[in-house]
């Protein structure tokens, strides 16, 4: 479950820049 919260968050943080 870790990684899928931490794979949104990293996906959202790229989208954003």
């Amino acid at each position: 479950m870790l990684s899928l919260v931490i794979s949104i968050t990293l996906a959202q943080s790229y989208w954003e820049n």
